[in-house]
């Protein structure tokens, strides 16, 4: 399986980035909450992935933590919960947040993702307390994301500016 991937971004477009490493250009599908955390064009990238194949075709999706991977995972065992379902429901809410509607059964939270109604809330309840992290061990992977990609701008910045560098805290944080 492909558990990771790193190399520059080439392309944004809705729904996925194309990020080029080893001489190939990968489209990696993304949620929008994993694209919004993605520097420009051009700068290093590092995503957790889940390599999807189906015996009409073959994805790889890409995450900016191992723990929005990890609910995805989750997700797409869940019959009639499908990858594109899957990445609406991480781009409504990163997977602590998703965790903590599902531990709070929060039904409505969930169904205000567009392909959820309220008997798939319902489900998605049902199915998955109990099984989850405990909210306590969640963020430190998310953090340790964070700093990961953080470094990453960073060092493509300072390689760009000689030397120079500026980032808010509020890019990253």
């Amino acid at each position: 399986m492909i558990a990771s991937i790193q190399g520059v971004l080439e392309a944004r477009r809705a729904g996925y980035v194309i990020i080029r490493t080893g001489g190939f250009g990968i489209r990696v599908f993304a949620p929008t909450t994993t694209l919004s955390h993605l520097g420009e064009v051009g700068s290093e990238v590092s995503l957790y992935t889940h390599f999807y194949v189906r015996e009409d075709g073959m994805a790889l999706y890409g995450f900016s933590s191992e723990e929005d991977r990890d609910a995805f995972e989750q997700l797409i065992g869940i019959s009639g919960v499908g990858p594109k379902l899957a990445l609406a429901l991480l781009s409504m809410m990163d997977a602590q947040t998703f965790y903590k509607a599902i531990a709070d059964e929060d039904q409505q939270r969930l169904a205000l993702t567009p392909g959820v109604g309220k008997k798939l809330a319902a489900r998605l309840v049902l199915e998955l307390k109990g099984k989850l992290p405990s909210l306590g061990t969640l963020g430190s992977g998310h953090l340790k994301s964070r700093l990961l990609l953080l470094y990453a701008h960073l060092r493509v910045n300072i390689d760009k500016n000689e030397g120079l560098c500026h980032a808010t805290e509020r890019e990253f944080l």
